[in-house]
């Protein structure tokens, strides 16, 4: 029973992943952070430095990290990276965030323990108010 629910969910995430099934907004905003704070530049530095390269190369390559390029009138290249340290600083606050609301969260599910299961609680009306 629980391979069949294993096999169900994987099946059901892959289904989702190929009719692009958008993610929660708060897991792609935070990856989004990390690849800004983390990421790696290389491909960036490859465009400038590198040799001209054939388009297909190019969508190959990660540019996530850049924020603007330019090209001068001189024919200079000019290319801006967004900075790592305000990404590091946003995903900090988001973090802090979510930790002041943890314990209102943690405080909910143990008052939700006490409430009387739905089935229980349907029973109870069924009896016509008898004890």
């Amino acid at each position: 029973m629980q391979k069949e629910r294993t096999t169900e969910r994987k099946e059901a995430a892959a289904s989702a992943k190929e009719k692009k099934i958008p993610v929660p907004a708060r897991m792609t905003v935070d990856h989004g952070l990390r690849q800004l704070a983390f990421g790696d530049i290389s491909d960036a530095v490859r465009l400038i430095f590198g040799p001209p390269g054939e388009p297909e190369e190019l969508e190959k390559m990660n540019l996530f990290n850049i924020s603007e390029i330019r090209r001068g009138k001189d024919g200079l290249v000019e290319i801006k990276l967004y900075d790592r340290m305000e990404a590091m600083r946003c995903l900090e606050e988001r973090k802090a965030n979510r930790e002041e609301v943890l314990p209102l969260y943690q405080a909910l599910q143990r008052s939700a323990r006490f409430l009387p299961a739905e089935g229980a609680a349907e029973k109870g009306s069924d009896d016509g108010g008898k004890a």
